[in-house]
């Protein structure tokens, strides 16, 4: 799947549009299941439904079943068609969909990552993307895409039941998936109303996954709700290193989570604002007026300066650390282990992994400092 968010301007005339297809634009051989730009492809002359890549595919698809469903499909098709054209939505505007879905920025990528999150063994996700023509309740414009999953039998309903265009379509449910529109946008009324098209994830599954917990990363909104969502992308970096080194090679919109700091760290030392010290925090960016500072999001949501000898990343899953002014366990003081994860449900306390017994235990940021030889790389 390509990760182009659309902000390059389409080719005007309708043939050059469709030179202009991107990896994801592409028709399903409905019986091979071979993926090819759609202008490669033939469709079957009777239901105008099914695509294949070549007319051995075709041939044998129609020996096998579609001899035995074509009508039915010509028929929905017929009626749907007719329904259509008496709204002056013709199918053969659907172009416009495909162009309109490319050009808002970033649509194409969110949409991907949705199905991806909602993959299953049993079906193709299918993702609807819906647009009103008055502005929505939570005051996003009028034509502001919302991003649904639904299941095929939703989808169904919502076209009125019967057989839709993908139902022909036995998909791999690994790497396919289903966008669904439902368009009400201004600009929009000469368009089909309802469309479905079959979309192909083209990033490996480790990508992805990266791709979706980046996501949930940004979207979150709560500190504590972002604390849990970057301590799942620091795991989740520990499991893949091939792919992590493969990524830090090049430009990507990862940024810093991709060091071996992280982006969760612990205040030290401060003497202007001592109440802080021992307290967790997010590394946003380096401070763009001096390049020894960073800007460090704090617990109760400001944004601070602090200098980078007083943020100490905490490395989750590989830091090493000494444990020191311990009361009810001093004689684990002076002992060393590694620093696994922030406790669940705490922003006071992080999970040490004892190297003598192996035993796991919190213990909050003051108890904890990092190795001498740790820290220095």
């Amino acid at each position: 799947m390509s990760n182009d968010d659309g902000d390059s301007a389409l080719p005007a005339s309708p043939f050059a549009r469709r030179q202009a297809l991107n990896e994801n634009d592409r028709g399903l051989c409905s019986f091979c299941k071979r993926f090819m730009y759609e202008p490669q492809m033939s469709f079957c002359g009777g239901c105008k439904m099914a695509m294949y890549c070549s007319t051995q595919c075709q041939a044998s698809h129609w020996a096998s079943s579609h001899k035995a469903a074509c009508q039915e499909l010509k028929e929905t098709r017929k009626c749907t068609n007719a329904l259509d054209k008496a709204e002056g939505r013709p199918l053969r505007n659907r172009h416009f969909i495909g162009d309109w879905f490319r050009q808002i920025p970033g649509l194409n990528f969110n949409v991907a990552l949705l199905a991806w999150k909602h993959r299953s063994t049993e079906e193709c996700p299918y993702i609807l993307v819906q647009t009103f023509k008055h502005v929505s309740s939570s005051g996003a414009p009028a034509g502001t895409p919302h991003l649904t999953a639904l299941t095929r039998d939703q989808w169904k309903q919502l076209i009125g039941g019967g057989e839709s265009e993908m139902e022909i379509y036995e998909t791999d449910v690994e790497s396919s998936y289903i966008v669904c529109f439902d368009l009400e946008n201004p600009g929009s009324e000469t368009w089909p109303r309802r469309m479905s098209l079959c979309m192909q994830h083209s990033m490996t599954a480790d990508r992805m996954d990266f791709e979706v917990h980046l996501k949930e990363c940004t979207d979150a909104k709560s500190f504590p709700e972002k604390i849990v969502a970057e301590a799942a992308f620091q795991e989740l970096k520990l499991a893949h290193p091939l792919l992590v080194s493969s990524l830090v090679k090049i430009p990507t919109h990862f940024g810093h989570r991709l060091s071996a700091g992280g982006v969760i760290g612990c205040v030290r030392g401060l003497r202007g604002a001592s109440h802080l010290n021992d307290t967790i925090g997010l590394f946003i960016s380096k401070d763009p007026n001096n390049p020894k500072r960073s800007a460090v999001e704090l617990a109760d949501g400001q944004v601070r300066s602090v200098s980078d000898t007083n943020f100490d990343l905490l490395r989750i899953g590989t830091g090493r650390v000494d444990l020191h002014g311990l009361t009810g366990a001093a004689h684990l003081n002076g002992k060393r282990g590694t620093l696994l994860r922030v406790k669940p449900g705490s922003l006071e306390r992080v999970v040490i992994r004892m190297d003598v017994s192996g035993e796991e235990m919190a213990v909050k940021f003051a108890n904890f400092k990092r190795c001498v030889e740790d820290a220095q790389t």
